[in-house]
């Protein structure tokens, strides 16, 4: 059994997505990247032992909105227990709250590694960063 964690990565900034790698780089699990929304749920499929999903509300590149994956990754029963941390440029996405209330977490653009990891920490309160297990 793998005891790998794994974080899906769904943002359409590749500069962001190193910086996601370097700052989760500590709890030592495997990132998955996605540069659309339509892509992220495709990976999701191909990987359905994912622990847990950043997604960014605004994607000009996504014909699907961020509140429309997050609905369709909750519907799913394999996958409606993954938290998932929205990330948004503060006070401009709409429906912001509801994918708040819909996942597990959020967090405004730019935000800092610190508050990345006070966040996963909060969501797993049981994680040590030196561990070999995501939160």
């Amino acid at each position: 059994m793998n005891t790998l964690k794994k974080v899906l990565i769904v943002d359409d900034s590749e500069p962001l997505h190193q910086i996601y790698k370097v700052t989760l780089k500590r709890y030592k699990c495997a990132i998955i990247t996605a540069l659309r929304r339509e892509d992220g749920l495709k990976k999701l499929t191909e990987n359905l032992d994912v622990n847990l999903i950043l997604i960014d509300m605004k994607m000009p590149t996504s014909r699907m909105s961020g509140m429309d994956f997050i609905k369709k990754v909750k519907e799913q029963k394999a996958f409606k227990d993954i938290p998932i941390v929205v990330l948004s440029t503060s006070g401009k996405d709409d429906n912001l709250q509801d994918a708040i209330e819909l996942g597990q977490g959020h967090l405004s653009k730019p935000f800092t590694s610190n508050e990345v990891h006070a966040l996963i920490e909060k969501l797993f309160p049981l994680s040590k960063p030196d561990a070999k297990t995501l939160p």
